[in-house]
C-alpha cells in the first residue's frame, strides 16, 4: 500500500490527503447540521401548534358546556364560567408572531365571557350569542395556527387533525344554534344552522376522502353511528323544517347533542396523540442518523489519518534530507554535494532539480564574488563623488554666505542712519536682492538634501504678514517688468503669528509666483490667502492665480515631475529646468500638505498650496493706531477702496479730496493709482511740506514709479510698498508715527552687557561690532580662535563676558576647538558657564551637530540681521545664570 501511494504524483497525494476528505467531511457535516436543525425546528414548532390547538379544543368543549347548561336553565353556572378563564401563565406554549397575537385576542374574549357570567352581567340570549362568536373566532384562529409541514406522513396527519378540529368546532356551533332556536324560535338562526350543516358536511367529506386513515375513518363512523349522533340529526332536521315555529327539545335531546360533541373531541385528542407519537418517531430517526453520521466521520477520519501519516512521513523525511544537504552546502561551501531521494514522484524529481541548482549555485557563486568586488569599487567611487559634491556645495555656500553676511549686515546698519527717502528705497532694494540671493543658495542645497532624503522641516513662530511682504517685494517688480498687474488678497483677521517653516513657505511661494510671472504677459497675477480650521487643525491655503498660457489637463500632473514641462516649446520659449515645481511639491508634502493645479489652456492657471499650521497666541494690539489721526487722500479705484476698507478695520480714517486745506500734525496717507495721479497728489503735498514735518506716507503700487526728484520735491517721509495691506500696513503706520514723534536716539537694550566677538573676517567683525554697539553692548574683538581663548582668559576674573559670539571656520584655531578650550578653562577655574553662540555660514547637519558637541549653546546662521541677532542675545543672557539683574532691568 505504501509503495502504491509513493508511485502516485505528489500533487495527487496532497489532494488525496487534504482535498477529498476535507470536502466530504465539510459537505456531510454542513448538510447534516442544516438538515437536523431544520427538522428539529419544524418538529418543535409543530408540537407547539398542536398543543395550542388541543388546548383550544378543550376550551371549546368547556364553553359549549356553558351554553348547554344555560339552555337547561341551570341556576349556578358561575363555577363553570370560572373554569373557562385562562390566566396569562396558564397557556402551555408561546407561539410568537401573528399566531400569538390571534391566540391572545381569543383568550381575552374567553376571559371576558367568564367575567360577564361570574358577575351576572349577561342574559341567556346574549351568552349564547357570545359563545357562538367565540366558536367562530376559534375557526379563524385554527387557520392562523396551521403551519406548513414538509414530511409527507406528518403533513397528512396534520391535515386530518385540522379537518377534525374543524368538524369539532362546527359540531359545537351546530349545538349552540339548535339550543338558540329552541329558546327563541328565530328563523334567522335556522338559516345559519343550514349554512353550518353545509360546512360540516364539507369537512366530513374532506376528512374521510382525503386525509383520514382507515383507522381514523372507522373511529369517526363509530361516532356517527351512535344514538346520540342520530338523535342530534333528528333534532337539527326539526329546526330546519320548523320555519320559525317552536320545537320541543327535551333535556335528553340537549344532552345527546353535548355527548355527540364530546365524542368528536375525544377523536381530536386521539389525533393529537397520534401526531405526538409520529413526531417522537421522527426524533428517533434523527438520532439514528446522528449516530450513523458519527460513525461515517470516524471512518473517514481514520482513513485520512492513515493516508496523511504515510505522506507526511515521506515529506518530512525528504525535507530534512534536503535541509541537511543545503546546510552542508552553505557551511562547507561544498558545491559537489548531491541529494538522493527514492521514488518516482515529484519529491524524487525535486532531488534531481536540487542537484542541478547546487551545481548552478557553485558557478554563480564564482561570478557573484567577481560582481561584488566590482560593485564595492563602484560604491566607493559613488560615495567619494557624493561626498565631493556635498563638500563642494557646503564650501560654495560658506564662501558666498560670508561676504553676503557683510552686505546684508552693513546694509542693515546703514538703513538705520539718516538717509533720504530715495536712499532708503535704494537700500531696501539691495537688502531684498541679497535675501533673494540667499534664497537661491538655499535652493541649491535643498536639491542635494531632497535627493539624499535628509531635508527636514523646522516649524517656527512666523510673522505671517512679514512673510507675504517679503515675497511681494520680490515678485511685484518682476511682475511689473513683464507688464503684469500683481495683486495680494488676505483677510484682515489673518493671524499675525503662526507656527510653520517660514523659509520653506517662502521658497514654495516664490517658485510658484515666479512661474506665474514667467508664463503671463499683460495679465494679472493674484496671491489669495486663506486661513481656516477643519476638525481642530488649522490650515493655511495660498492660491496663486494667473491669466497666462495655462496647462492642458493631460499635462497638469506631468509638470510636477522633475525635469518635465508641459511640452517642449515651454523650455524653448520660456527656458527653465523643470525642477521648481517638483521641489515645491516635495517640500509641501514634507510640511504635511500638498500643491494642486487647475488650469485652462489659454486662460490661466491656479496653483493651490495648502499646509497645516499651528496658531500661536496672537497678542496683536488692535488699539496701537486708534489714537492716531489718519487722513487719507486715495483715488477711488478698486485698489484704493481695498486700502480704505483695510484701514477702516483697524482705525478711524478721514478721507479728503483736497489736502491743501489741512493744518496741524495729522498723519496723511496717499495712494496714487498711476503716474498722472502721482504727480497730481505730490504737487498738492509739496505745497504743505513746510508745515507737515514729513508726516506723509505714500502707498506705492508696483506699477507706479517714484524717482528721486519727485521724493525730494515733496519731502515724502516714508514709502510703503503695496499690495500687502492688513496688519502689515498698520504696523508700518504705527512704527512710522512713533518714529516721527520721538527722538531718533537708539534704544540701548544691551547697556551693561559685555560680548566677545571671535571672527576672522574684518567685514563681519565690523557688522557685529557696529550693530551691537548701536544697541548699547560693550564689544571686544578677537581675530581667531586662539586670540578668543586668550581674550576670554584675560577678562574672566575682573570683568567676565556675558556672551561669546564664535565663528566656526577660522585659521590658527577654529571655533569648535576654541569652544572646547573655554569649557575646560571654566572647569579649571570653577567659573560660571559663559553662553557661546555659534556664528556659521555652514548649513550641513554634521557642522551643526559639531557646534553642540563642542559645547556651544545655540547657533545663528550667516547672513543674519542685526535686530534678530540682538534679540537672540538678550534672550540668551536673560535665561543665563550670568545675567545682571540690575542691568537687565534697566535694559528691559
Amino acid at each position: 500500500m505504501r509503495n502504491f501511494i509513493h508511485s502516485i504524483p505528489f500533487k495527487w497525494q496532497m489532494s488525496l490527503l487534504a482535498g477529498i476528505p476535507l470536502v466530504v467531511l465539510l459537505a456531510f457535516i454542513i448538510n447534516f447540521s442544516i438538515s437536523n436543525y431544520e427538522k428539529n425546528e419544524q418538529l418543535n414548532n409543530l408540537m407547539s401548534h398542536y398543543e395550542a390547538q388541543a388546548f383550544i379544543g378543550r376550551q371549546i368543549s368547556k364553553i359549549e358546556q356553558l351554553g348547554v347548561e344555560t339552555s337547561l336553565n341551570n341556576e349556578d353556572i358561575t363555577q363553570l364560567a370560572r373554569e373557562i378563564k385562562v390566566g396569562a401563565d396558564e397557556f402551555p406554549v408561546i407561539l410568537g408572531g401573528e399566531g400569538q397575537e390571534e391566540l391572545n385576542a381569543w383568550l381575552d374574549a374567553l376571559n371576558d365571557i367568564s367575567e360577564l357570567v361570574s358577575n351576572a352581567e349577561v342574559s341567556k340570549d346574549e351568552l349564547l350569542e357570545l359563545v357562538q362568536i367565540e366558536l367562530d373566532s376559534s375557526l379563524q384562529l385554527q387557520r392562523v395556527l396551521q403551519i406548513e409541514v414538509n414530511d409527507q406522513e406528518l403533513a397528512k396527519d396534520s391535515n386530518a387533525f385540522r379537518e377534525l378540529f374543524t368538524i369539532g368546532v362546527l359540531s359545537s356551533r351546530d349545538t349552540i344554534l339548535i339550543l338558540t332556536y329552541n329558546l327563541f324560535n328565530d328563523e334567522e338562526v335556522a338559516n345559519e344552522l343550514a349554512r353550518n350543516q353545509f360546512l360540516l358536511e364539507q369537512a366530513f367529506n374532506r376528512y374521510i376522502g382525503l386525509y383520514s386513515s382507515d383507522e381514523q375513518t372507522a373511529d369517526l363512523l363509530t361516532v356517527v353511528q351512535s344514538d346520540e349522533f342520530s338523535r342530534s340529526l333528528v333534532l337539527r332536521d326539526q329546526v330546519l323544517n320548523a320555519r320559525g315555529e317552536a320545537i320541543q327539545a327535551s333535556e335528553l335531546d340537549i344532552i345527546a347533542l353535548f355527548t355527540r360533541d364530546e365524542q368528536l373531541h375525544q377523536l381530536l385528542t386521539a389525533a393529537e396523540d397520534r401526531i405526538v407519537d409520529n413526531v417522537l418517531a421522527r426524533s428517533q430517526e434523527l438520532q439514528f442518523y446522528s449516530y450513523a453520521s458519527v460513525a461515517l466521520m470516524l471512518f473517514i477520519g481514520l482513513a485520512t489519518l492513515f493516508i496523511g501519516v504515510s505522506i507526511t512521513r515521506r515529506t518530512i523525511s525528504t525535507i530534512f534530507k534536503v535541509g541537511r544537504s543545503l546546510n552542508k552546502v552553505e557551511s562547507e561551501r561544498n558545491f559537489d554535494l548531491r541529494v538522493k531521494i527514492d521514488g518516482r514522484d515529484e519529491l524524487a524529481k525535486l532531488g534531481e532539480q536540487l542537484n542541478t541548482l547546487i551545481k548552478a549555485r557553485g558557478e554563480s557563486e564564482r561570478l557573484m564574488h567577481e560582481e561584488r568586488d566590482n560593485a564595492l569599487k563602484a560604491k566607493e567611487l559613488a560615495e567619494k563623488a557624493n561626498a565631493a559634491k556635498s563638500i563642494f556645495l557646503a564650501n560654495m555656500s560658506h564662501e558666498i554666505r560670508t561676504p553676503l553676511n557683510g552686505i546684508i549686515g552693513m546694509s542693515d546698519i546703514l538703513k538705520r542712519s539718516n538717509l533720504t527717502t530715495a536712499q532708503n528705497e535704494h537700500l531696501n532694494t539691495i537688502l531684498t536682492s541679497s535675501k533673494h540671493l540667499l534664497s537661491l543658495i538655499n535652493d541649491v542645497l535643498d536639491i542635494s538634501k531632497i535627493e539624499s532624503e535628509s531635508l527636514t522641516i523646522v516649524p517656527l513662530d512666523t510673522n505671517l504678514w512679514e512673510v507675504f511682504d517679503d515675497i511681494t517685494s520680490i515678485v511685484a517688480p518682476k511682475s511689473n517688468q513683464n507688464r503684469n498687474r500683481f495683486e495680494f488678497r488676505a483677510p484682515n483677521d489673518l493671524p499675525s503669528t503662526i507656527k510653520l517653516d517660514d523659509h520653506r513657505l517662502k521658497q514654495i511661494l516664490l517658485n510658484l509666483l515666479g512661474n506665474a510671472v514667467k508664463f503671463t504677459s499683460n495679465g494679472t497675477i493674484t496671491l489669495d490667502v486663506m486661513f481656516e480650521e477643519v476638525d481642530g487643525q488649522h490650515w493655511l491655503q495660498c492660491d496663486i492665480i494667473d491669466t497666462g498660457i495655462g496647462v492642458s489637463k493631460a499635462a497638469a500632473e506631468r509638470v510636477f515631475q522633475p525635469f518635465k514641462q508641459a511640452d517642449d516649446s515651454i523650455t524653448r520659449d520660456f527656458q527653465g529646468t523643470g525642477l521648481g515645481l517638483a521641489i515645491s511639491r516635495q517640500l509641501a508634502r514634507l510640511m504635511g500638505g500638498d500643491i494642486t493645479l487647475t488650469s485652462v489652456p489659454g486662460e490661466g492657471s491656479t496653483f493651490s498650496l495648502r499646509v497645516p499650521a499651528g496658531v500661536v497666541n496672537d497678542d496683536y494690539d488692535y488699539d496701537k493706531i486708534r489714537t492716531l489721526k489718519i487722513v487719507t487722500s486715495i483715488n477711488r479705484s478698486e485698489h484704493g477702496l481695498q486700502t480704505l476698507e483695510s484701514l477702516a478695520g483697524f482705525a478711524e480714517v478721514i478721507d479728503v479730496n483736497d489736502i491743501t486745506s489741512l493744518q496741524g500734525d495729522e498723519l496723511i496717507i496717499l495712494q496714487p493709482e498711476d503716474q498722472d495721479d502721482l504727480l497730481t497728489r505730490t504737487e498738492c503735498l509739496s505745497k504743505l511740506s513746510s508745515i507737515w514735518h514729513k508726516h506723509a506716507i505714500i502707498l506705492r503700487s508696483p506699477w507706479v514709479r517714484l524717482d528721486d526728484e519727485v521724493m525730494d520735491k515733496t519731502g515724502i517721509a516714508a514709502i510703503y510698498q503695496l499690495p500687502v495691506r492688513g496688519k502689515r500696513l498698520v504696523d508700518f503706520i504705527s512704527r512710522f508715527a512713533t518714529r516721527t514723534n520721538q527722538d531718533k536716539s537708539v534704544v540701548t537694550n544691551g547697556k551693561g552687557f559685555k560680548v566677545l566677538v571671535v571672527e576672522d573676517n574684518p567685514v563681519n567683525q565690523m557688522v557685529a561690532q557696529l550693530g551691537l554697539e548701536e544697541h548699547g553692548f560693550e564689544v571686544v574683538l578677537a581675530d581667531d580662535g586662539l586670540q578668543g581663548v586668550e581674550t576670554w582668559g584675560e577678562h574672566h576674573q575682573a570683568h567676565p563676558f556675558d556672551l561669546v559670539l564664535m565663528d566656526c571656520m577660522m585659521p590658527v584655531v577654529d571655533g569648535f576647538e576654541a569652544t572646547r578650550r573655554i569649557r575646560l578653562l571654566e572647569v579649571e577655574h570653577k567659573s560660571p558657564k559663559t553662553p557661546i553662540v555659534a556664528l556659521t555660514a555652514s548649513v550641513l547637519d554634521d557642522d551643526v551637530s559639531a557646534c553642540f558637541d563642542a559645547g556651544m549653546d545655540t547657533i545663528i546662521h550667516k547672513p543674519y540681521e542685526i535686530e534678530d541677532l540682538v534679540s537672540k542675545i538678550l534672550t540668551i543672557i536673560s535665561n543665563s545664570s550670568l545675567k545682571k539683574p540690575n542691568d537687565f532691568q534697566q535694559s528691559a
